[in-house]
């Protein structure tokens, strides 16, 4: 979102706020990065560090579908406000969006995701044993859609 799309009086995203990010994102699309090589988008969908702010659902939506037309994996950190914080288990709840992967804290840190890229890594064969089994993940749980 643009500083000029949000209300700090009323700690709203304002109207045309959604439409401007995600056009500003296309066209950052088809002049400064190829979709292609955009590894993964990542958004906090209830900001709460500096004022609750809350993305909406359209965006999160739009988000996904961007993602899905492009191969772009979507993480969703729910670090500050995940853990039922918001009346549902997490913020993207509300927008009815499943993420590739989620990032927690508070009651639960851990990254979950889709089984195929939680289950994709696997350590260097020349690696020191330490090294290996420290960049290894173990989910706790994985999402399967």
């Amino acid at each position: 979102m643009t500083p000029g799309n949000f209300d700090k009086k009323t700690m709203l995203v304002t109207t045309g706020a959604e439409a401007a990010a995600l056009e500003h994102l296309e066209r950052l699309f088809g002049s400064s990065v190829e979709p292609e090589r955009v590894a993964a988008i990542i958004i906090e969908p209830v900001q709460s560090e500096g004022g609750i702010v809350i993305a909406p659902p359209g965006f999160l939506r739009a988000l996904r579908d961007i993602c899905d037309r492009y191969g772009i994996v979507l993480i969703a950190d729910e670090v500050q406000a995940g853990m039922a914080r918001t009346g549902r288990m997490f913020g993207f709840d509300h927008a009815g969006v499943v993420p590739d992967l989620v990032v927690m804290a508070k009651g639960l840190a851990a990254v979950t995701g889709r089984a195929d890229i939680v289950d994709a890594p696997t350590p260097a064969e020349s690696a020191a044993p330490m090294r290996a089994t420290r960049w290894r993940l173990r989910p706790l749980m994985r999402c399967r859609t």
